[in-house]
């Protein structure tokens, strides 16, 4: 149990340390011997980055008695989950259409704010009246794809309720 002097610590290998932002609440002490330090590691990961499981290597160095040099690593792991955020815009819409009359009703935009693809499916309850130019989409992380909305309105002139779902299938 001797003392341990000129204590390092810093993170040296894997894509945690080469990626990540690695800090550490203290990288250089002195421990008596016998004693123990409990050292917290903070590891920020950049926004959308990919998910998956990461590894890196913190490197412990110290001077033993003056003299000699003692060394320890520590294996890290970390996982980065998927987000699958994503907006939709416009979010509703109200139209009023002549009898017999087509064309462009609206431009529909998905933004993915997360940190993968996600894959979207596009149904409508009355095709006959509004339709989509796609009936799926996959937007890519940090992208926006946009879906063209048409309608055909019937000759008799009435209110018609019609509800676009635009459903995150990437998951499922």
């Amino acid at each position: 149990n001797d003392e341990l002097t000129s204590v390092s610590i810093d993170c040296i290998a894997g894509t945690v340390c080469d990626n990540f932002t690695v800090t550490f609440n203290d990288t250089e002490f002195s421990l008596a011997g016998g004693a123990a330090r409990t050292i917290n590691i903070t590891i920020e990961v950049p926004e959308l980055f990919e998910p998956a499981n990461y590894t890196g290597v913190v490197n412990v160095n110290s001077t033993l008695n003056n003299a000699l040099e003692a060394n320890d690593s520590i294996d890290l792991n970390v996982i980065v989950p998927t987000d699958d955020n994503w907006t939709i815009a416009p979010e509703s819409l109200n139209s009023t259409k002549g009898g017999s009359s087509s064309g462009s009703l609206e431009t529909i935009n998905i933004t993915n704010l997360g940190n993968t693809g996600l894959y979207f499916e596009i149904n409508t309850t009355n095709n006959s009246i509004i339709t989509a130019n796609q009936s799926n989409i996959t937007v890519a992380k940090n992208t926006t794809g946009h879906i063209l909305l048409s309608y055909t309105a019937p000759e008799t002139a009435k209110s018609y309720n019609i509800t676009v779902t635009i459903t995150n299938s990437s998951l499922t």
